[in-house]
């Protein structure tokens, strides 16, 4: 997805790596990894998040099945100063249960910054840069300031072998 200002909000992307070759008239499992990426922050520092699913894929032929989900997780992948903090991810499969078809995935959890400055000069600058792209500021110090800005996120993943 991109913003009006021409920035990249959101990516996608896949990995696959074939695991195991069965005899040719089985079959194919694979691990397939998927991911979406979303970048917050302002220019002095972008962000960016990624929620990351690692799945079991069988393949025969035309016939593919998504036979378990191996791992899930939302992370920084360039951070800076930051982390995520309350994470929670969930994948549902689009049937009842695996083996499927497709998943969706949804990944929640808060970006945190944490920077300290010396001067009250550089501390107004980073709070002005932050509050522009709807962080949360929290301020605490004596001689230095701690400065923490936050901001919820919410990145969702749909994944579909056909």
């Amino acid at each position: 997805m991109i913003k009006k200002s021409g920035q990249i909000v959101e990516t996608y992307g896949e990995i696959i790596e074939e695991t195991e070759l069965l005899a040719k008239s089985t079959g194919t499992n694979s691990i397939v990894t998927t991911y979406t990426e979303r970048t917050d922050g302002p220019s002095i520092n972008r962000i960016v998040s990624r929620l990351t699913v690692k799945m079991n894929i069988f393949t025969s032929g035309s016939f593919r099945q998504i036979n378990s989900v191996l791992s899930t997780s939302l992370a920084t992948v360039n951070s800076n100063f930051s982390t995520i903090e309350d994470i929670d991810t969930v994948v549902i499969p689009s049937s009842s249960d695996f083996p499927s078809t497709g998943i969706s995935a949804n990944g929640t959890g808060v970006v945190t910054t944490k920077a300290t400055f010396s001067t009250k000069l550089e501390l107004e600058a980073a709070i002005s840069k932050y509050k522009e792209v709807n962080f949360a500021i929290t301020l605490s110090g004596g001689v230095s300031f701690d400065f923490y800005a936050r901001k919820s996120i919410d990145l969702a993943l749909n994944y579909s072998l056909y």
